[in-house]
């Protein structure tokens, strides 16, 4: 997966953990009551589709390496790097069965180390023996197909977070806007992402400032 990568994966992991991280309103007086009871849902959106992010590309992981698996296993004869392989990816599989919030580090690491192995196999002009098969069976299980689904993943994600936060952006005074220069400026560098996925990785920075704004107001 050419764009698709492990700096993306840690990116969507880290936005997970402020999941927990985020404190929860209790009716306290604020001093920017509607502020803050604004950001609230945008935040939980974020929260949301990301989540569905994660259950999608872990869906979709386990799928593609079953069928690689079906595939490899089925081969009459079968090199080292196959055989080696075979184990690793059913290891992978097994712990994507029991993938949870508690784990979701070490799986997003090895999906994202998975890819981009696959995808360098692919791209690869020189068809050494120990991965000529594997190519063959990647090409023959449309890796490219798998990227796209992904992506298309991820792309709904920046859109739902899009349709939450501009009517919150919009509906803020400019000088509330001016009060939060720190979001305002994450904002224009959001809309600068020239991909879904350059956005999506702009959800982790996004919490982080929501986080902080919550912080000081409940301190």
């Amino acid at each position: 997966m050419a764009k698709i990568t492990i700096l993306l994966f840690l990116t969507v992991y880290l936005t997970l953990q402020l999941t927990t991280a985020y404190p929860q309103r209790n009716g306290v007086a604020t001093e920017e009551p509607n502020f803050i009871k604004s950001l609230e849902p945008v935040v939980l959106t974020t929260l949301d589709v990301v989540d569905k992010y994660f259950e999608t590309l872990i869906t979709q992981t386990a799928h593609f390496v079953e069928d690689v698996l079906v595939e490899l296993k089925a081969l009459p004869e079968k090199n080292d790097y196959i055989r080696e392989l075979i184990p690793q990816l059913t290891g992978l599989l097994e712990c994507l069965g029991q993938a949870n919030k508690s784990n979701r580090a070490s799986i997003i690491s090895e999906i994202g180390k998975l890819y981009e192995d696959f995808d360098n196999i692919l791209k690869a002009n020189d068809d050494s023996n120990k991965t000529k098969v594997l190519k063959s069976v990647l090409k023959t299980l449309h890796l490219l197909e798998l990227n796209w689904s992904i992506e298309n993943s991820v792309s709904s994600a920046v859109r739902k977070f899009t349709e939450a936060y501009e009517p919150f952006w919009n509906s803020l005074s400019d000088e509330q806007k001016r009060e939060h220069k720190r979001l305002s400026d994450w904002y224009d560098e959001f809309k600068a992402g020239k991909t879904s996925q350059d956005k999506l990785k702009g959800f982790e920075e996004f919490l982080r400032i929501a986080l902080d704004v919550a912080g000081k107001d409940s301190s």
